[in-house]
C-alpha cells in the first residue's frame, strides 16, 4: 500500500526523503510563483513519486514580470505530465479583478494543454463557480476545499471535481470517490505524513483514497498510460532513503515566507 499527499508546497528535499519514511510515498506539488517553478521542476526530476504543478497563487500577484504567461507556456509544451496550480481567488486579499485576470490565463491554458487544475477558493468558491462555467470541461482539484454541499454539487457540475481537504466537516456531504486528502506543508498540516491521521479521522478507508487519488492521475496525466496502479508501482518508483543526495539544493514555497525564501532545515 502506498500513501499521498494531494496538495503541498516545495519542501527540502530531505523532507520528502523524511515523509516517505513515513509511508507518504506520492506528493502532488505546487510552486505558486515563476520564481519557483523551475526549482520545483529540478526536484522533482531527481525525486520520483512528485507530481509538479506550477501556477499564479492569488497572493503573488504583485510582482510577476510581463513574460510570465510566455515562461508558463513554454514549460507546458516541455513537460508533458505538468499539472497547472495552485492557482484560484481569496476575496480576503486585494486587487481581485487582477487576480481574476491572472486566475482566467491560467484556465485557458490548462484548456490548451489539457492539463488539470489545483485551485485555491478561500472564501471565493462562488466566484469561483461562475467563472469555472466559462471553462466547461476541465479537470479540477479543488484544495482545501471547505464550501457548501450546494457549491459543491455545483462545481461537480460544471468540472470533473475532486475535493481535496484538510478537516473532517466536508466530507460528511462530498462523494466518496471524489474526496482526497492533503498536507498544505509546509503551512497547513506542516508534515504531509499527517494526512494518514486526517484519513481516519475522515473515517474513509484508505483504499477509496488510494483508488481516487488514482483515478485522478489516470484522468489528469493521460499520456502516463492508463492504468494509474502500474504506472505509480512499476515505473514510478516511490523516493527511498537511498535516492538522498545531501549536496542536493532544497527549496521552500511556503505561503507564510516570501516567495522566494529557501528552507534551511
Amino acid at each position: 500500500m502506498f500513501y499521498f499527499d494531494a496538495h503541498c508546497h516545495l519542501l527540502p528535499r530531505k523532507q520528502f526523503i523524511k515523509a516517505s519514511n513515513a509511508r507518504i510515498n506520492y506528493f502532488i506539488c505546487n510552486a505558486t510563483h515563476p520564481q519557483n517553478w523551475h526549482k520545483l521542476l529540478d526536484i522533482a526530476s531527481t525525486l520520483p513519486g512528485i507530481y509538479p504543478c506550477i501556477g499564479i497563487h492569488p497572493w503573488y500577484i504583485a510582482d510577476l514580470k510581463s513574460d510570465w504567461q510566455i515562461k508558463m507556456q513554454l514549460l507546458f509544451d516541455k513537460y508533458p505530465h505538468l499539472m497547472v496550480g495552485e492557482i484560484g481567488l481569496d476575496t480576503t486579499r486585494p486587487n481581485l479583478a487582477r487576480q481574476a485576470e491572472v486566475f482566467e490565463f491560467c484556465l485557458k491554458t490548462a484548456l490548451k494543454y489539457h492539463r488539470a487544475v489545483h485551485i485555491h477558493g478561500h472564501e471565493s468558491w462562488s466566484l469561483i463557480t461562475d467563472i469555472l462555467k466559462c471553462y466547461p470541461g476541465l479537470t479540477c482539484l479543488f484544495h482545501r476545499f471547505s464550501g457548501t454541499a450546494s457549491q459543491a454539487k455545483q462545481l461537480s457540475a460544471i468540472t470533473n471535481a475532486y475535493f481535496s481537504l484538510m478537516s473532517v466537516r466536508p466530507a460528511r456531504y462530498l462523494p466518496a470517490e471524489r474526496i482526497l486528502v492533503e498536507s498544505d506543508s509546509p503551512d497547513g498540516l506542516h508534515k504531509p505524513a499527517r494526512v494518514i491521521e486526517l484519513a481516519e479521522r475522515i473515517g474513509l478507508d484508505w483504499a477509496q483514497l488510494d483508488a481516487n487519488f488514482c483515478r485522478f492521475l489516470g484522468e489528469t496525466l493521460p499520456m502516463k498510460g492508463d492504468a494509474p496502479h502500474h504506472f505509480l508501482t512499476m515505473q514510478d518508483e516511490p523516493i527511498s532513503p537511498q535516492t538522498e543526495n545531501p549536496t542536493a539544493q532544497t527549496f521552500s514555497d511556503k505561503h507564510s515566507q516570501p516567495i522566494d525564501s529557501e528552507a534551511t532545515k
